[in-house]
């Protein structure tokens, strides 16, 4: 707060307050009487006063979604104050692995278990990946189609690692 001090009587006079990070100001009292809720104003001095200037905590909303929402769920989201660490969660369901974890479309965390300060509002996506489950096509071509041939196509199941390979016919390069 500034604007304290030794006046002359009837001097009006202007004082600040200016609320640290995670909070907001909450007004001026004296004697627990409301005088504003500007957090500068101008008060007249007619005699000794002590003037409060209150701050309370100011809070934020998490906001959380999984994506797709049959990915998973998550857990951690609700109103906090503002500039203290907030723990969020997911978990992935049957079929699924964890992704990411974006903010307006921003990674912010490849792991399930996140901790960040927010400022101010904030809402986040947990992104869950089909982890297969069934067959995948795996077709390969070659161009021209003169040029060579290609082995390793064929019908996997999801998420197998395979081996690819081109052959470049007599004239041609791969």
């Amino acid at each position: 707060v500034t604007g304290g001090g030794s006046y002359p009587a009837g001097t009006a006079v202007t004082i600040t307050a200016n609320a640290n990070s995670g909070y907001v100001f909450g007004g001026w009292t004296w004697n627990g009487n409301l005088l504003s809720t500007s957090p500068s104003f101008s008060y007249t001095v007619n005699s000794n006063v002590t003037l409060l200037a209150n701050f309370v905590p100011q809070y934020v909303s998490v906001g959380l979604f999984a994506s797709p929402s049959a990915g998973g769920s998550v857990s951690g989201g609700g109103s906090y104050q503002a500039g203290t660490p907030i723990a969020i969660n997911a978990s992935a369901n049957s079929g699924y692995v964890f992704g990411s974890w974006t903010l307006n479309g921003t990674v912010v965390s490849s792991s399930p278990s996140y901790t960040f300060v927010a400022s101010s509002n904030t809402t986040l996506v947990a992104n869950f990946v089909s982890s297969g489950g069934g067959n995948a096509a795996l077709v390969l071509a070659s161009s021209p189609t003169g040029g060579g041939n290609v082995t390793g196509g064929g019908s996997y199941p999801a998420g197998t690692a395979v081996t690819i390979t081109a052959n470049a016919n007599s004239g041609y390069v791969f």
